[in-house]
């Protein structure tokens, strides 16, 4: 997805999603959501990204879990521990 950022006229916000791996508990796929900015000569790199959110995708039933996180260090959702076996 690319829009235009309001913070930074005339930039554009890159997002994207980058598969994580599986939970600890092996009942979901855990996606990482970023965004990057573009530069002027239109680059943009994945390394320079942030953290928008952290998901887990529950392989039994499909759902998507919303962790909250927008860093690593941070702890997630009530529902997203539950379901990750992070708690």
């Amino acid at each position: 997805m690319t829009s235009t950022s309001p913070g930074c006229p005339g930039k554009y916000i890159i997002e994207y999603v980058v598969y994580d791996g599986q939970s600890e508990n092996e009942r979901c796929g855990l996606y990482v959501c970023y965004q990057s900015v573009k530069n002027n000569d239109g680059s943009w790199y994945y390394t320079n990204g942030t953290i928008v959110d952290i998901y887990a995708y529950v392989y039994e039933n499909g759902d998507v879990i919303s962790s909250g996180k927008t860093d690593w260090s941070d702890i997630g959702s009530e529902a997203f521990q539950e379901i990750t076996g992070e708690k």
